[in-house]
């Protein structure tokens, strides 16, 4: 689970996840980046970038608000 996502494809390490400069898509905390939320509860901020692969089972559909 996470703040509205840039885009909704599977992110490499440093691929866009959140918006940088503070327009939508993704302008969640301005250009701040967002927050993720992990199965196990932990919340972690994240900058605009991913900074570790973000990978999309088969069969799971993020829930993505459109801009």
């Amino acid at each position: 689970m996470s703040d509205a996502l840039a885009n909704t494809p599977p992110k490499e390490t440093g691929h866009k996840i959140f918006s940088a400069n503070g327009k939508k898509p993704g302008n969640n905390h301005h250009r701040f980046g967002g927050n993720l939320m992990f199965c196990d509860g932990q919340i972690q901020s994240s900058p605009a970038e991913a900074s570790a692969p973000l990978v999309i089972p088969p069969g799971v559909t993020l829930l993505n608000p459109k801009p």
